[in-house]
């Protein structure tokens, strides 16, 4: 809730390597970036029961010739399937689907509000996770979902001073903190509260932390948990942990 990073393993020999793999190596997420094509779902009004559906599909790059036929883990077929039950499974042609209706640049936009401020592959693959991140950007978005849907940008260094108290340096990021995110102030209408014309403001943009709904950020959360508490989640191990968990 603070952005406080508490432990960083960028490597394990400095003198070996000095490269920081938590800030910049950027890796395919793979299925880790399914929950983005979910959360913003959820923000365009869908829900864990909506239905998906798992079919074969072939996409073709009219400019490259390039085909693209996604199969599943177990190259089996669902049909029709609740969204959650998409989720908690990873099933990939279903989520290439809700990639598809949802909207390649919706995903991307809804991505960027996150923190994850990487270049993306403008295709379908996408949605598997085909373009790299950084663990940074990754878990600075993840983290938006139990925050209940408050961004916060990672820092390391609280505040150092120097022999006299003085502050040298204070709250040191990660990396660059993510571009502010906006809401608009719509002046209120009501005729018989309404002020004279020249006080009533304009639509005004202010920044937010809050970047998507708290509704959003819960029920992303209970989707998450169903990936390692229901008996078919593809992360259900972790329950060995006995502890609250979701991923």
């Amino acid at each position: 809730a603070s952005g406080d990073v508490l432990a960083m393993v960028g490597g394990y020999e400095y003198q070996g390597s000095e490269f920081n793999r938590v800030t910049q190596a950027r890796r395919q997420p793979g299925s880790a970036f399914k929950p983005f094509i979910y959360g913003a779902a959820l923000a365009q009004d869908y829900s864990p029961v909506t239905t998906l559906w798992d079919r074969p599909v072939v996409y073709e790059d009219p400019t490259s010739g390039f085909v693209w036929r996604p199969q599943n883990y177990g190259r089996e077929f669902y049909g029709p399937v609740p969204m959650r039950r998409a989720l908690v499974k990873s099933i990939n042609n279903a989520t290439v689907h809700l990639f598809r209706d949802v909207g390649v640049d919706y995903v991307i936009d809804f991505s960027r509000r996150l923190g994850i401020q990487a270049p993306f592959q403008r295709d379908l693959s996408l949605a598997l996770g085909s373009s790299g991140v950084s663990l940074l950007e990754i878990v600075t978005a993840y983290a938006v979902f139990p925050n209940h849907g408050q961004r916060v940008a990672p820092h390391y260094i609280r505040k150092v001073t120097n022999r006299d108290g003085e502050i040298v340096l204070e709250d040191v990021f990660m990396g660059e903190p993510p571009p502010p995110v906006y809401e608009t102030l719509v002046a209120a209408t009501d005729d018989d509260d309404a002020p004279a014309s020249d006080e009533v403001p304009t639509d005004e943009r202010i920044p937010t932390d809050q970047v998507i709904t708290e509704q959003a950020a819960f029920l992303m959360c209970d989707l998450l948990k169903g990936v390692v508490f229901d008996p078919d989640g593809t992360g259900k191990r972790l329950r060995e942990l006995r502890r609250p968990v979701a991923g």
